[in-house]
């Protein structure tokens, strides 16, 4: 009898247990009640439960020292403490909370363990926990807490993880299931008493791990110092025919703060529908660092048989500051050439301090500010639009196309929009020389850069500033657009302008009849 099944029975006949020799010679049909009068000592045994039994206890009842297999097993108590004993079997537990088991009979990873252990695929599962935890990961590559699909898991609490040698954990792992909640708590990873072991990276700890899953919400729950990710967004690891097909789906982030984190605050790496909305990924790599360090990393995996793409993401009103490495990073790498696919990916009203990183298709950033951007198309074709957005206080624009062997440059063109954006350097910039530069030398796979409606400033100091420090070829388009580069000479002879109003204290150049106001 399934577990949905065995919940629509009632118990028939209630029998009540003061002795562990009863539950094991008593032989209950299924159906029957165990009502647990007293402190029920199992002496180190595992007691194997009938089928579909509900277990209920009085006042100060309790099964404690040993195991208990259950068999598609209810549980009724309104009492904390009732549970001192190991779990194994299946269970049909629609609400337990921590509570409920003995530390005095139980580590916590027990109790931890047995929260596991209770839920079920096949029901809906609340479970709460109000205690502090120091947790442990079995080893290499596994899990501390493993939701089952159904379930809502409420953390009251902080959950430490112990430190270990692992080049991989997950402290939460939500993987292959659907229909998961995990709200609040704080979840503390071992980056300050992980043991690094010489050749491996420890890049792999995560926080919370989702992998091919699907309508999955995770809410106010604050992540620190794990050896890799606060959170880890990916598909199935087997072969895949379409680029979605082992995708993780519908899934939501809310108010988490993923802070201090060793590798990425965020990683999304193959994904079909997620919003991140009103949450901050702060201080990656501030402790310990390893690249990229980024607040978040969208950068789809490809090897010879699994294909990962992302689309349809929206992260709102996000705060990103403080990062070692970039504050927001849209990448492809080369192995991804003609897999990988970048579809309807949004961020808007996000706070940052440091370099954007784009190197993807169909990206749009609206509202955002950013330090610095750096725009490029390496590997595919990549189209970038920036809307009501702020760049200030860093570089400026670098722009990086760059031609490889083998690859048709046509097919790897980068297009970027600018429109209603605030733009400007830094007034100590010493590394550039232009508002937008051109990352080494040599950039053919431009097919456009374009300002329409911006505001663009470049500072009034001794160092000779222009709008770009590389030839464009006409490919740099500036319309309706205030530039405001005094003391400087505007050179206009890499630029199609139309309708601007230019202040500076000179011209070369200049195309006629374009309706631009120019004052020296």
């Amino acid at each position: 009898m399934s577990c949905v099944e065995s919940k629509r029975g009632n118990a028939t006949e209630k029998v009540i247990v003061n002795d562990a020799k009863q539950i094991v010679n008593l032989n209950l049909e299924e159906g029957q009640e165990y009502v647990v009068d007293g402190v029920v000592d199992l002496k180190g045994g595992n007691v194997v439960l009938p089928a579909n039994v509900l277990i209920s206890f009085k006042k100060g009842g309790a099964l404690v020292n040993g195991t208990l297999t259950g068999n598609e097993t209810r549980i009724k108590s309104k009492y904390d403490n009732v549970l001192g004993v190991k779990l194994s079997g299946t269970w049909c537990v629609d609400k337990i909370s921590d509570m409920a088991f003995s530390t005095h009979y139980l580590t916590d990873q027990q109790i931890i363990d047995n929260l596991n252990t209770i839920q079920s695929d096949n029901i809906f599962n609340l479970v709460t926990i109000n205690r502090d935890y120091e947790i442990i990961v079995p080893s290499s590559g596994k899990a501390a807490i493993k939701p089952s699909s159904h379930s809502k898991i409420e953390i009251k609490s902080t959950m430490r993880l112990k430190g270990n040698n692992y080049k991989s954990y997950q402290i939460i792992d939500i993987r292959g299931k659907q229909d998961v909640s995990i709200k609040g708590g704080r979840i503390m990873g071992d980056v300050g008493n992980h043991q690094y072991i010489e050749g491996t990276s420890s890049e792999w700890g995560m926080g919370i791990n989702i992998m091919q899953s699907k309508d999955v919400s995770i809410s106010g729950v604050y992540i620190t110092k794990c050896t890799g990710d606060g959170i880890y967004i990916s598909g199935g690891s087997e072969p895949s025919v379409g680029i979605y097909d082992k995708a993780s789906r519908n899934v939501t982030v809310r108010n988490v703060v993923c802070d201090n984190n060793r590798r990425q605050g965020l990683s999304i790496i193959h994904v079909d529908g997620l919003i991140v909305r009103d949450c901050s990924f702060v201080n990656t790599g501030c402790t310990e660092s390893t690249q990229p360090s980024a607040g978040i990393d969208i950068e789809p995996n490809v090897s010879d048989n699994r294909n990962m793409s992302v689309r349809n993401v929206v992260v709102d009103n996000c705060t990103i500051t403080n990062n070692k490495g970039m504050a927001i990073a849209t990448n492809n790498t080369y192995e991804m050439e003609g897999r990988v696919n970048y579809e309807n990916i949004l961020f808007s009203n996000c706070k940052t301090d440091g370099l954007l990183k784009a190197q993807s298709d169909d990206v749009t950033f609206r509202g955002c500010t950013f330090k610095e951007v750096y725009c490029a198309s390496q590997y595919a074709p990549t189209h970038i639009v920036f809307e009501k957005c702020t760049i200030a206080g860093g570089y400026g624009i670098i722009l990086y196309a760059p031609s490889r062997p083998n690859i048709d440059s046509e097919d790897r063109l980068l297009a970027v929009d600018f429109n209603k954006c605030k733009v400007s350097v830094s007034e100590d910039n010493t590394e550039t020389v232009a508002l937008l530069s051109c990352y080494k030398s040599y950039v053919p796979n431009v097919e456009y850069v374009s300002f329409v409606e911006c505001e663009i400033t470049i500072p009034q100091t001794d160092k000779s500033y222009n709008l770009t420090s590389y030839s464009l070829k006409g490919k740099l388009k500036i319309e309706n657009t205030s530039i405001n580069m005094h003391g400087h000479v505007f050179d206009a002879s890499d630029a199609v302008l139309k309708k601007n109003r230019i202040n500076c204290s000179g011209v070369l150049n200049m195309p006629p009849n374009t309706d631009n106001i120019i004052n020296q």
